[in-house]
């Protein structure tokens, strides 16, 4: 897993921007550095899809905005290949014992190797989720992490 920034002063107020006040714009910013941590030899970008009624509440799924721009920067193709929970708890300011890994549903075949795509990562519970449905994958990439030892960097 790699992710462009950390998710602290201006990369968290960008990734905040996007998600809670749907400014589309702030993916010039965030996909550029995004699509140089994308694997040169990715077949599919995945969006992790946001969950229904966070999508409905807010207007926008932030994934799917920075998997477009990403794709379109690196010239992968972005594959819609899961459907997201109906309901999801919030896990901004929970407690890390309460989060749950959230259950996604196949929805499209996966051109291999897949990248999966995502806004930030903290607890990396949403990833591992996305990855359970969808089984191997080549890594996944982020906007912002709140683990520092991710950014920009390579891990398993």
């Amino acid at each position: 897993m790699r992710s462009a920034f950390e998710h602290t002063g201006t990369g968290r107020t960008l990734i905040h921007a996007l998600k809670y006040r749907g400014v589309v714009a702030v993916v010039d910013v965030l996909a550029p550095a995004m699509a140089g941590l994308i694997p040169p030899t990715a077949r599919a970008l995945v969006p992790i899809p946001r969950a229904h009624q966070r999508r409905l509440r807010y207007g926008i799924d932030p994934a799917w905005e920075l998997a477009r721009a990403v794709g379109k920067a690196t010239g992968v193709e972005v594959v819609s290949a899961l459907a997201p929970p109906v309901f999801s708890r919030p896990h901004a300011g929970g407690s890390r014992s309460s989060r749950r890994v959230p259950i996604f549903r196949v929805v499209s075949e996966t051109p291999l190797p897949a990248v999966l795509i995502d806004d930030v990562v903290t607890t990396g519970s949403t990833i591992v989720g996305a990855l359970l449905a969808l089984g191997r994958i080549q890594g996944a990439v982020t906007a912002t992490s709140a683990v520092t030892s991710l950014v920009g960097g390579v891990h398993p």
